[in-house]
């Protein structure tokens, strides 16, 4: 009986390796299926954007001149894949894009539920995108099939354009990212992501360019206030001085209104097409005369809301 039983558990214990031994081969296949030796998570936008840094100081270390065709292979696609467009999918992504067989075609079409969403128009590595038959170029190509954004890049520098504003040409630059600059690259990616494909898909990119115009429309209102006759005569009436005087010390004051960054972002910003710098006095307020919080003095540091809500305006540098 006892001879029986040793022989039954040496069996099971058998059986029980021969799982054990299937188990430790299946999950071995299944590994190197799934994460070969090779295998590499995508990597991120910022390390996308430094490789692409790399790649474009070497060409230029090298003196190599890229072709149009090499700038988009080598440089623009390896972003936009970055950025979440799926480039192997037709219905998303077109190479030569024409929309009507008559239609000049534009360099990449990026499609959003099979409708152009964002075209990029590309440039040879080097070509200078100041030249103004470029941008209306890109304009126009856009402009013809109704997409309301276009990005002229030559992959070093990148310019988003907000097609459909009813302003010149050049006033249509929403923001510009050069990957040849000396900013940081979290800085870069943070600006890139509003062209991608998740941030294109809620339209973020359009509530941040209606807030930079409302704002830009409100600042110069602002600006214009040392030269309006009411806000003048207003300043008479709480000052006691002649209105020569008044208008005098607001031109020396130079007085300016300075925004913040428009819209919500994260804790890193998303964009910004202009750099606003506090306002600092030339001469700095000692502390014992400084103002009450939520009053805004001329000459001491405030923002727009400060002054808004004292009903007073500062003085300050302008928008760099």
């Amino acid at each position: 009986m006892q001879e029986r039983q040793q022989q039954q558990l040496q069996k099971g214990r058998g059986s029980h390796c021969q799982v054990l031994g299937a188990c430790r081969k299946a999950l071995s296949y299944h590994a190197d299926v799934l994460f070969p030796m090779n295998f590499r998570f995508p990597m991120s936008l910022v390390e996308i954007i430094s490789r692409l840094q790399s790649s474009i100081h070497s060409c230029r270390d090298r003196q190599s001149r890229l072709t149009e065709a090499d700038t988009i292979r080598v440089l623009i696609l390896p972003l936009l894949r970055a950025l979440g467009w799926n480039l192997e999918d037709l219905d998303e992504t077109r190479s030569e894009y024409r929309h009507q067989p008559s239609d000049n075609p534009v360099d990449v079409a990026l499609f959003l539920q099979r409708s152009p969403a964002l075209f990029v128009e590309a440039k040879a590595l080097g070509v200078d995108l100041d030249d103004r038959k470029w941008i209306t170029q890109t304009l126009n190509y856009a402009n013809i099939v109704n997409v309301d954004w276009c990005v002229l890049t030559n992959g070093a520098e990148w310019r988003v354009y907000k097609v459909h504003a009813p302003v010149e040409a050049e006033e249509k630059l929403f923001f510009t990212v050069r990957l040849d600059g000396d900013a940081p690259v979290e800085d870069l990616a943070a600006k890139l992501e509003l062209i991608s494909r998740e941030r294109m898909r809620v339209r973020d990119i359009d509530g941040l360019w209606q807030e930079q115009r409302i704002d830009g429309l409100m600042k110069q209102a602002l600006n214009d206030l040392a030269g309006d006759d009411t806000f003048l005569r207003l300043l008479v009436r709480k000052t006691g001085l002649r209105i020569s005087d008044v208008r005098d010390s607001l031109r020396r004051g130079n007085l300016r209104a300075d925004y913040p960054e428009a819209g919500p972002r994260p804790a890193a910003a998303v964009f910004a097409p202009v750099r606003a710098s506090k306002l600092v006095p030339a001469d700095p307020v000692p502390p014992e005369q400084s103002a009450a919080p939520g009053t805004a003095v001329i000459g001491q540091e405030a923002t727009v809301e400060a002054a808004a809500a004292s009903r007073k305006l500062r003085t300050g540098e302008m928008f760099e």
